[in-house]
């Protein structure tokens, strides 16, 4: 897979290995939260830690920075892409028609990379209703934590201790690590809007 695909290796590694899910497993399992906390299932936490490590660990590579930017970019809409289209098929009752004709009016290049991605993801949302959701939502809420936390904190901010404090606090609601950030609550509408 490596030399067939060294870009999805490397996104994958990021998401699975370090810095994502390994990374904040081992922080998790060597904390001092108690065993409810660390067993307790939060996907959007847990998958919203392992996009946004996904997404900034192309930072730490030596490329141009306009083509990483680039990349992070295409990761976020894909991930949008997909998550859009599980809503279509389960709350609009898009079938295969109506998914094709969004994914070659949203992004008609990787229509003609990939002809049969729309078929691949109708089928996907379809046997896993909701898959894409932890993924998206979690990505968002990580990246405005982030920035509201760098707002807070302003000369004082620093990358590191923001991802110390959020994998030490380990998996919970978005709204509970806001509070115990010292973050104020966001508004659930204001944060749809912001994502749209």
């Amino acid at each position: 897979m490596a030399s067939k695909d060294p870009e999805y290796l490397a996104e994958l590694m990021a998401h699975e290995a370090y810095p994502g899910h390994m990374l904040q497993q081992t922080t998790l399992k060597a904390g001092s939260l108690s065993d409810y906390r660390k067993i307790a299932h939060f996907p959007t936490y847990i998958e919203g830690w392992a996009q946004y490590a996904e997404s900034h660990a192309i930072g730490s590579v030596d490329a141009n920075t306009s083509l990483k930017r680039l990349h992070q970019v295409r990761l976020q809409i894909s991930i949008a892409l997909a998550f859009r289209l599980d809503l279509g098929v389960h709350y609009q009752g898009w079938g295969l028609p109506e998914v094709s004709d969004y994914v070659a009016a949203f992004d008609p290049a990787r229509v003609k990379e990939q002809p049969d991605i729309a078929e691949n993801l109708f089928k996907t949302v379809t046997v896993m209703p909701l898959e894409y959701a932890p993924y998206a939502l979690g990505a968002h809420e990580m990246e405005q934590l982030r920035a509201d936390y760098e707002a807070q904190m302003g000369p004082a901010y620093s990358l590191r201790q923001f991802h110390e404090e959020v994998l030490t606090l380990g998996p919970a609601p978005y709204s509970l690590l806001r509070d115990w950030m010292g973050l104020p609550a966001q508004d659930a509408a204001e944060s749809l809007e912001e994502a749209a």
